[in-house]
């Protein structure tokens, strides 16, 4: 649990009080929700409009599940579905949704997704998913889950659905920032598969091969982007 006489990262509720008992913390995921947020308000509604009918975000790789319960109220009525390939992040995702006072919009139950095997994703026709978010889990994983992820997507979304990508990125081969350099070496250090990968050389190319098209890449804070891909 948080240290309640820290200041607090955010304002967003329910990230304006401490980590919910059982739940984990991301003082990361604290400070970017907002600037997160900000694009989905803006970008979302354009692929789960009313016309849709009762549409779904599917979030991969929620972890503990700070966003799933930040954003599911402020992007009501779009479902938002948190799932984490390890099990044992579902507590933590549940706490932070429970936490949100009754009423109000809950994320649904997490369930467990392995990006790397499309063929296994616990996802259907019925799920109603036209938005695919996913931050900071393409970098920290080895390439194949990067490729699967970008296979699911092409099977999942249906025509002009999303997937949006957060995190640092290479542009043409370049680092956006001198962190970025020092960032590297320590996810080689974690497993040498992992690695800022190159937007323009490997990203685009890998989804276009399943049907995603770039559209933009968006500047966020701390030399992150949020890449948006849309279904061709």
């Amino acid at each position: 649990m948080s240290d309640p006489s820290a200041p607090y990262l955010d304002d967003l509720p329910p990230l304006d009080g401490p980590a919910p008992i059982g739940a984990r913390d991301a003082p990361p995921g604290r400070r970017n929700a907002r600037a997160i947020l900000a694009v989905l308000r803006e970008l979302v509604p354009g692929a789960a409009g009313p016309e849709h009918g009762a549409a779904t975000l599917l979030e991969i790789g929620s972890g503990p599940g700070l966003h799933a319960a930040a954003f599911a109220e402020p992007l009501a009525p779009l479902r938002w579905l948190p799932t984490d390939h390890a099990a044992d992040n579902h507590g933590s995702i549940l706490a932070w949704s429970e936490s949100i006072p009754q009423g109000r919009a809950r994320p649904l139950a997490p369930r467990v997704l392995d990006a790397g095997a499309p063929d296994t994703w616990p996802v259907d026709a019925t799920d109603s998913v036209r938005v695919i978010f996913s931050a900071n889990v393409i970098h920290i994983a080895p390439w194949p889950v990067a490729l699967g992820l970008f296979d699911g997507a092409g099977r999942v979304l249906p025509k002009g659905g999303l997937l949006m990508l957060y995190g640092p990125f290479r542009r043409h081969g370049a680092f956006t920032g001198d962190g970025d350099v020092a960032f590297q070496d320590w996810l080689l250090s974690l497993d040498p598969r992992n690695g800022v990968r190159d937007l323009d050389g490997e990203v685009i190319p890998a989804a276009a091969a399943h049907g995603l098209v770039f559209d933009h890449a968006r500047p966020m804070p701390a030399n992150n982007l949020m890449v948006v891909l849309r279904k061709d």
